[in-house]
């Protein structure tokens, strides 16, 4: 799933720079040293159009498949998710 995720961020958003973590971001600890999982997220949020200049949170869905994403300081909510046939959708939840 990681690879595909990676592959599919790079194809969104090729050129985009890594995102900026903000200082008090809340990151679940498994993914914080994972910047190319936090980049590749990030990228499909910034892949389909949406604004994420800073991370503010990230974590993966309780259940299903999927992350929870707020950028920029706490505004801006988003839902990155797996809905199967390796298609990922995200949606602006705020």
């Amino acid at each position: 799933m990681r690879y595909f995720l990676l592959c599919l961020s790079i194809i969104l958003s090729f050129n985009v720079s890594a995102v900026e973590i903000e200082r008090d971001a809340e990151i679940q600890a498994d993914i914080v040293g994972d910047s190319e999982l936090i980049n590749a997220v990030v990228g499909m949020v910034r892949g389909n159009g949406y604004t994420c200049d800073s991370l503010s949170t990230l974590y993966p869905f309780t259940f299903g498949t999927g992350y929870r994403v707020i950028c920029n300081r706490w505004t801006l909510f988003y839902e990155v998710e797996d809905v199967g046939n390796n298609r990922w959708v995200v949606k602006r939840k705020k």
